[in-house]
């Protein structure tokens, strides 16, 4: 069984449990251990997706300008975003200075 505590409540419980000097050495280690653990794998496994996403949309959005320009359409934020998939606001976060990249 798995109950999630603060660390206020863990340490409540190893001094109420003084009278059991087993279950006070287990909840001591347990909360040590947890306190511990290495987080960075998971903080740079999520970068690493998240610049995947990203990647991905600004490859979509070029493409889109591209085909655009090779039409010789007006590069406009809508159109951009209709044509990549993309909303509009993603288009307008990831275009750099301006609309018009000619």
């Amino acid at each position: 069984m798995r109950i999630t505590l603060t660390a206020d409540e863990v340490l409540q419980l190893i001094a109420i449990t003084s009278t059991h000097p087993e279950l006070q050495n287990t909840l001591k280690n347990q909360f040590e251990a947890d306190k511990s653990k290495d987080k960075s794998k998971k903080v740079i496994s999520i970068t690493k997706a998240r610049n995947g996403r990203v990647r991905a949309i600004k490859e979509r959005i070029n493409n889109a300008m591209n085909l655009l320009r090779i039409e010789d359409k007006p590069l406009t934020v809508y159109q951009i975003a209709k044509i990549s998939g993309c909303s509009y606001n993603t288009v307008k976060k990831h275009i750099q200075g301006g609309t018009d990249g000619r």
